[in-house]
């Protein structure tokens, strides 16, 4: 069997790092180029940067986001009379259809109606007034045909 002595320890300990000491990032065996890039950041932009990632990457916002349409070009769609909240605008006008597909914004017969209690113009078909349980005594309705 072996004796340990106080000398032999210290001769060992004496080959090995302190607990406490540091390393600089190339001194880290088995790293990248891009790993010691980010250890080595100055700050989050920085590391953004050496991952080729735009700042909308860490924040999330649609101001961030570069490259986005500055128009946005509307496309032929229909909808039915079920995808319409409301058919009446605040300005006293009413959303009018031209039997075709086409439809318009136009002044209500005599102005607005609120001051006769009506709020809200309802279009729609007899199915779906059909469908309302309890018709708001403020809403003018229209069925379509």
């Amino acid at each position: 069997m072996a004796t340990v002595t106080p000398a032999g320890v210290k001769a060992v300990a004496d080959t090995k790092a302190n607990v406490s000491h540091t390393h600089t990032a190339s001194q880290v065996s088995n790293s990248t180029a891009t790993g010691r890039a980010l250890v080595t950041a100055t700050d989050a932009a920085a590391a953004r940067g050496t991952l080729g990632l735009a700042t909308v990457a860490a924040t999330g916002a649609y101001a961030d986001l570069t490259g986005k349409p500055t128009t946005m070009t509307p496309t032929a769609h229909e909808h039915t009379a079920a995808d319409v909240d409301s058919g009446a605008s605040s300005d006293g006008q009413v959303l009018t259809s031209d039997g075709a597909g086409g439809a318009s914004w136009e002044p209500l017969p005599g102005g607005n109606l609120q001051g006769v209690g009506v709020s809200t113009v309802w279009a729609g078909s007899q199915a779906a007034y059909d469908a309302i349980s309890t018709p708001d005594p403020n809403t003018l309705y229209f069925v379509t045909g």
